[in-house]
C-alpha cells in the first residue's frame, strides 16, 4: 500500500505534469459532504436565482456527496487554466465575452484531464477517476475553496491572489487519499467593485448573482425563443454573447492575469467583437461552419441575432447654419411661418433651424454635411421648403432611431418665445418622436455682430440617435 509519503511525492509529479499540460494551478481537497455548500444552493436555486436553467435543480445528492458519482472517492484534483490574452475588444459594439475567443474550454480542458487522468494512473495503477469542467452535477466553486485554489469573490467567481479570475475551473474526482492542501482566506474585503458596476444589479448580496438579472444568462443562456426584459437590453452596454464587467473592475486582475499558454484560447481570425451585419445575414449553416467547436454555438444564431438587435449604439451630432435676412423674404423656422417683416436668403426657404438639425443628425451618422447631399448649386433644391430635405435625410437615416434634440435660435427680432410650442410640435412631428424629446431654445446676441443687428438669423442644433435593425 502506497504511503502518504508516496501521495505528495505522486503530488509533485501530477502538479508538474499539469504544469506542461498548460494548467497554473492544481489544488487538492480531501473526500467529504457538501453539507454547509448544498443548503446555500439549494437556498440558492429556491429563491429561483437560477432563472430557467432548469438542470441546476438536479442530482442534489449528487453535488453534495461525489462518491455518489464515483465510488470510493477520496479527494477531488482542482485545476486552472488561464484563457486570458492581451488582446482587447475592438471596439464597445458586439462584445463577446473573453472566455469564447476562441475554441470550446469544454474539449479542450477535458482533453488535457484525460492525459493527467492516464499520467496518474501510470504512477498509481489503481487510480480511479472521472474529470468534469461545467459538465456535471459538481460543485466546482466550492471544491476550488475547499482546496485553496482560491476564494470565491463577491461576484461569485474564484479569485486566485497570483492570476485574478480569468480561468477555467476542471475537477478530477479520484480514489487517492490526498491530503487538503491550505485554504485560502476571502481577500476581497470591503471591496465592492463588482457590486457597483454590475448595470443589471445582477449581484445581490455577497457571493449571490441574481441569474434573472444577468446579462450573461440572457445573451448565452436565454432560449433563442425568450424576449430578453426591457430592463436588461437597456444596459446591455454593447455585450452581445457573455459578460465581462465584474471582472473587468476586479482590483485582483489589475496586471494580475496570467497569459495562457493554450493557443487554441486566442480570438478566432482576431474577431473579439461580432461582425454584426455579417453575423446579421449568416445561414445557419454558415453559422454552423463559422463557430465549430465554439462556445458561441452554444445560443445558435436566432440567439445570436436577438442580441444583436438589441444592442443600441448612442450617437450625437452637432450642427449650425446661418443666413443673412432682408426684406421680402419669408423666415420660416422649424417648418414653421414666423411673422416677420424680415426673411433669410437662401437657395431653398433659408430654415435655418432645420438647416441645423439636418447637419447635426447627418454628423451624428457620419455621412457627410448638408452641403454634400443638399447642395445650393443644384437646381433641383431652389426654392424647396427645408421639411422635405429632412425628410430626405431621415430616409438616409432608415437605420437609426432619434433619441432627442436640443436646438438653439438665435434672432434679434421678432422675439421667439410664442413660436416655440408650435415649432416643437412640429419637429416632433416630423422627425416622429414624443414632444418630450424636443427642446427648443431661443435667444439674441446682443445687439452684437451682425446677428446682433438683425442682419443674420442662425440656429445651433444637437442630436443624439441609437442604432437599430
Amino acid at each position: 500500500m502506497a504511503t502518504m509519503l508516496d501521495f505528495n511525492a505522486l503530488k509533485l509529479s501530477i502538479n508538474k505534469y499539469a504544469q506542461e499540460l498548460g494548467f497554473i494551478r492544481v489544488a487538492y481537497a480531501s473526500y467529504s459532504h457538501l453539507d454547509t455548500e448544498i443548503n446555500h444552493y439549494k437556498e440558492w436555486i429556491a429563491n429561483s436565482y437560477n432563472a430557467d436553467m432548469m438542470w441546476m435543480d438536479k442530482n442534489y445528492e449528487k453535488r453534495e456527496d461525489v462518491n455518489l458519482i464515483l465510488e470510493g472517492a477520496k479527494s477531488v484534483i482542482v485545476l486552472a487554466h488561464s484563457y486570458f490574452t492581451k488582446q482587447k475588444h475592438n471596439s464597445n459594439e458586439n462584445k463577446i465575452s473573453r472566455y469564447a475567443w476562441g475554441d470550446d474550454y469544454h474539449d479542450i480542458l477535458l482533453n488535457k484531464m484525460n492525459k493527467l487522468e492516464t499520467f496518474i494512473k501510470e504512477n498509481y495503477p489503481d487510480f480511479k477517476s472521472k474529470a468534469y469542467t461545467d459538465t456535471g452535477p459538481i460543485l466546482e466553486k466550492q471544491w476550488a475553496v475547499r482546496s485553496g485554489l482560491g476564494w470565491q469573490g463577491k461576484n461569485s467567481l474564484i479569485l486566485n491572489k497570483d492570476f485574478g479570475s480569468y480561468f477555467f475551473l476542471g475537477v478530477i474526482i479520484n480514489n487517492i487519499p490526498f491530503e487538503n492542501d491550505n485554504t485560502e482566506i476571502d481577500r476581497c474585503g470591503t471591496c465592492t467593485k463588482c457590486i457597483d458596476a454590475c448595470p443589471t444589479h445582477a449581484i445581490i448580496d455577497n457571493k449571490i448573482v441574481d441569474a434573472n438579472k444577468c446579462i450573461s444568462f440572457w445573451t448565452i443562456e436565454a432560449k433563442p425563443y425568450k424576449d430578453i426584459p426591457e430592463a436588461i437590453q437597456e444596459n446591455l452596454n454593447g455585450w452581445a454573447f457573455g459578460c465581462d464587467i465584474c471582472q473587468e473592475v476586479c482590483p485582483w486582475n489589475r496586471h494580475k492575469p496570467v497569459i495562457t499558454s493554450e493557443l487554441n484560447f486566442f480570438p478566432r481570425l482576431q474577431e473579439t467583437n461580432f461582425d454584426k451585419e455579417k453575423l446579421i445575414n449568416y445561414t445557419d449553416e454558415e453559422f454552423r461552419l463559422r463557430f465549430k467547436n465554439s462556445p458561441i454555438k452554444r445560443t445558435k444564431l436566432k440567439g445570436i441575432k436577438r442580441n444583436l438587435k438589441l444592442l443600441r449604439y448612442e450617437m450625437v451630432g452637432f450642427g449650425y447654419d446661418i443666413h443673412r435676412l432682408t426684406l421680402g423674404r419669408k423666415l420660416v423656422l422649424g417648418g414653421v411661418n414666423i411673422d416677420s417683416e424680415l426673411g433669410t436668403i437662401a437657395h431653398s426657404d433659408g430654415d435655418v433651424l432645420i438647416h441645423s438639425l439636418i447637419d447635426a443628425l447627418l454628423g451624428a451618422a457620419g455621412l457627410g454635411d448638408i452641403g454634400e447631399h443638399f447642395p445650393d448649386t443644384d437646381e433641383q433644391y431652389n426654392g424647396i421648403a427645408s421639411t422635405e430635405l429632412l425628410n430626405k435625410t431621415l430616409e438616409l437615416l432608415n437605420s437609426y432611431k432619434i433619441i432627442n434634440i436640443d436646438c438653439m435660435i438665435i434672432l434679434e427680432k421678432p422675439k421667439i418665445k410664442e413660436y416655440k410650442p408650435l415649432i416643437k410640435k412640429n419637429l416632433a412631428k416630423l422627425l416622429n418622436i414624443n414632444e418630450s424629446r424636443v427642446n427648443i431654445k431661443a435667444g439674441t446676441n446682443e445687439k452684437l455682430d451682425s446677428l446682433g443687428n438683425n442682419e443674420a438669423c442662425a440656429a445651433y442644433s444637437v442630436v443624439s440617435i441609437e442604432n437599430k435593425i
